[in-house]
């Protein structure tokens, strides 16, 4: 009798998937193995602590909203970061993000609960390159010394093929977020796509030795059509006094 082939396709994507999730745990192994033993390795002075911002092209993104909850791991220290973002169907972006909520220990970051308005809206120049320009500003929510903080950028995103996509661009910090004096970088992102829509990396790069800059980069799986799981690294910027950490999150979208 022959084999369904149909069955066959299934048990194999079922096999794949299994190992996928095996990865993903490897990879969050790994990320807390390396915050815990290079914490607070990031440079000296100060401890900084690193502000995430997010670069990466996503110019793939659907309309609808998109919710997220990452937890960042360093030594001794546990955040949350809660993230609410709805994109239109004109490429209007619009989000509420709120970082750094203390889960376990704290003292890792210098700005805790600290929340930000983000609007960024994406230029369709052609199928392959488009245009964002951006900006993220906010201030902590429970401080005795609150400041406001200003993040805006312009970035120009070009889809390569299926399997690369590349970002770059410049920005504008205030001083009350870069903790120096040191307002104007450069910001780089790269999506690669090693299954288009299912397994995919996303590497991020923030110039500078500010209170913002260093390198994240995280792999994403997509194991249903609303959901995104990740687990990955923040490398700290040299000089910048920002430590390593380990990311983890879950994405949902809502379309």
């Amino acid at each position: 009798m022959r084999e369904d082939s149909r069955g066959g396709l299934t048990n194999t994507l079922s096999i794949f998937e299994c190992d996928l999730i095996r990865v993903s745990f490897a990879l969050l192994l790994l990320s807390v193995t390396l915050s815990s033993f290079a914490g607070g390795q990031g440079g000296g002075g100060e401890r900084a602590g690193k502000h995430r911002v997010r670069v990466t092209p996503d110019m793939e993104e659907q309309k609808g909203l998109m919710l997220t909850a990452e937890s960042n791991i360093y030594q001794g220290t546990v955040y949350a970061n809660t993230f609410i973002e709805y994109l239109t169907a004109n490429r209007w972006d619009v989000g509420l993000y709120v970082f750094n909520m203390t889960l376990y220990g704290g003292g890792a970051q210098n700005f805790e609960y600290d929340a930000y308005v983000s609007i960024t809206k994406w230029l369709d120049i052609s199928d392959r390159w488009k245009v964002a320009l951006g900006t993220q500003n906010g201030t902590t929510l429970f401080s005795s010394t609150r400041s406001w903080h200003d993040f805006s950028f312009v970035q120009n995103v070009v889809k390569v093929n299926d399997y690369l996509s590349a970002g770059v661009g410049i920005f504008y910090v205030n001083r009350a977020l870069a903790t120096i004096n040191q307002p104007i970088g450069a910001m780089f992102g790269f999506d690669v796509n090693f299954i288009p829509r299912k397994l995919w990396a996303e590497l991020d790069f923030v110039s500078g030795n500010t209170n913002i800059s260093g390198s994240v980069v995280n792999l994403f799986w997509k194991p249903t059509r609303h959901i995104d799981l990740y687990t990955g690294i923040q490398v700290p910027a040299t000089g910048s006094g920002n430590e390593f950490a380990g990311n983890v999150g879950l994405m949902y979208s809502i379309e």
